[in-house]
This record gives structure tokens, C-alpha cells and sequence, in this order.
């Protein structure tokens, strides 16, 4: 970074002699304006292999972990978001699971329960069945993005998780919303590629 005279900023910084209650000029380290955060809806999107945040260089990848806790695992897709404008944006979702979630007997299970819960108007599943819940929460999601992307999920030799190098190049609709907690826009949808063209933002 450099300024008018070409020299060094933090050399300059470094070498200032400054009054007392002066400040440096941080003009240099400003951040470019930005139009803010994108309207809730839809928009086309790609599945990137990762990207670098603007504002801090940090590494975002199409990858799948072991959770902090160790008990579960993480999803994180990456997209290049498009708008009618042509405007691209990056942004990520991430997926959280067990993989006991996909056992023949819990999927069974949470097919049963969920009939149950339709027909009697469930708001939430009781005590013994949360768990259930968190299972059934976790492959409704994960269903809808494989529904989205036109082929079924794989998992890596060994029971090491999802294979997420099949998505990057994959074209799905995605529907941000603003989340009022943090102030940014989550992925919260997902449908097969130009599904929601007519909604587009």
C-alpha cells in the first residue's frame, strides 16, 4: 500500500512525529463502499470450490468436518451468487448432521414420526423425540439441496463424511434471507438451477 509520494504507509506511520490528540491519516486502509446487503429472494448461483472474504483474506471451502464438539459433522458449501444485474457475491451455508442420520432404522423412523406430527399439528416434537427432530431437521435440509442439485449425496470410502469435491461447478437457485441477529444475509433455500428464474432479485 502506498501513498501520493510513494512511499511506504506503515514506514511513514512508523516514522511520524505526531501532536498530542493527532491522528494518522487511515484513509489508505478504508474499505471500498459497499451497496450493501442483497434483498431476501432468490438468485442463480454456482458452487464454488471456496473463496477468500474481502475484508480479512479468510479462506472459505467446500468442505466437510468434524464439529467442535466432535459428536456431528459440517457441511460448508460455497456459492457465487448472481443478480439480474450481472453483480456477483460470494456466500456460504453450512449443513450440520450425524451420520447415523442416514441409517436405514432413523430414516424409517423419522418418516414415521413426521406423518404423526402432520396429522396431529405438532408445533414441536415432545421430550423423547427430540432428538428424532434434530435428525429430521438435518435430512430435510440436506434433502431439499440434493433435490436442488439433481443426484444423490455420497459419502467418502470409510465413513469419513460427504464427499463434497462432486459439487463445485453445479449450478442451483438459492434464497438469501437477512438475518436480523448478525446483520447479514443467510442461504436458507434451495432449488434446481433457473426453478426460480421468475423471482430472481
Amino acid at each position: 500500500m502506498s501513498n501520493e509520494t510513494g512511499g511506504d504507509v506503515l514506514t511513514d506511520i512508523n516514522n511520524m512525529s505526531l501532536q498530542a490528540e493527532e491522528m494518522p491519516s487511515l484513509a489508505d486502509f478504508g474499505r471500498e463502499p459497499s451497496s450493501g446487503s442483497w434483498p431476501d429472494g432468490w438468485y442463480e448461483s454456482t458452487i464454488l470450490p471456496g473463496y477468500s472474504s474481502g475484508n480479512s483474506n479468510y479462506q472459505w471451502q467446500t468442505e466437510d468436518t468434524v464439529s467442535k464438539n466432535g459428536d456431528s459433522r459440517n457441511m460448508r458449501v460455497c456459492f457465487a451468487l448472481k443478480n439480474k444485474s450481472g453483480e456477483t457475491r460470494n456466500y456460504w451455508a453450512s449443513f450440520n448432521y450425524r451420520l447415523a442420520d442416514f441409517t436405514p432404522e432413523r430414516l424409517g423412523a423419522i418418516a414415521k414420526v413426521r406423518k404423526q406430527a402432520q396429522a396431529e399439528n405438532w408445533k414441536s416434537w415432545p421430550g423423547e423425540l427430540k432428538d428424532l427432530q434434530r435428525s429430521s431437521l438435518a435430512i430435510g435440509q440436506l434433502g431439499q439441496f440434493e433435490r436442488a442439485l439433481g443426484f444423490k449425496l455420497k459419502l467418502l470410502p470409510g465413513g469419513g463424511g460427504l464427499n463434497t469435491s462432486i459439487f463445485p461447478g453445479q449450478k442451483l437457485d438459492v434464497r438469501l434471507r437477512l438475518n436480523s441477529e448478525t446483520g447479514y444475509s443467510d442461504v436458507v433455500e434451495y432449488a434446481k438451477a433457473f426453478e426460480r428464474k421468475a423471482l430472481y432479485k
